[in-house]
């Protein structure tokens, strides 16, 4: 089962002791995981989703640059961009090969999309 934002919101409002659902798990289950034991970008709603880590401040840019990233990995993968997730944390502390020069990380997770035309 995959969540929307809107879904993951309500459900953790009216389940506030549930701060963490399993992957594909029913959310009126008790099948849950501490969230001690998981990272918080595993359990965005969507699959695909794009989590990207930069030392940049994106400043008031972040919004539009979220819509152009979610419109692109969706067309990249060939998924509706109703089911696609993307989160960007900025002005974090990173280092590359010795320098800390603008950077970004980023992981894209999809089921059954990437491959090697379209890695």
């Amino acid at each position: 089962t995959t969540l929307s934002a809107q879904q993951t919101a309500a459900f953790l409002k009216m389940n506030p002791d549930k701060s963490a659902l399993s992957f594909g798990s029913d959310p009126r289950s008790d099948d849950v995981v501490s969230a001690s034991s998981r990272h918080p970008h595993c359990d965005l709603p969507g699959d695909p989703s794009l989590i990207l880590t930069t030392n940049v401040d994106l400043g008031g840019d972040k919004p539009e640059i979220l819509k152009k990233l979610s419109a692109l990995v969706a067309s990249s993968l060939g998924k509706p961009e109703s089911y696609v997730a993307i989160s960007i944390t900025d002005k974090v502390s990173m280092c590359f090969g010795g320098s800390v020069d603008p950077l970004a990380l980023g992981c894209l997770y999809s089921i059954g999309s990437i491959n090697v035309e379209n890695n």
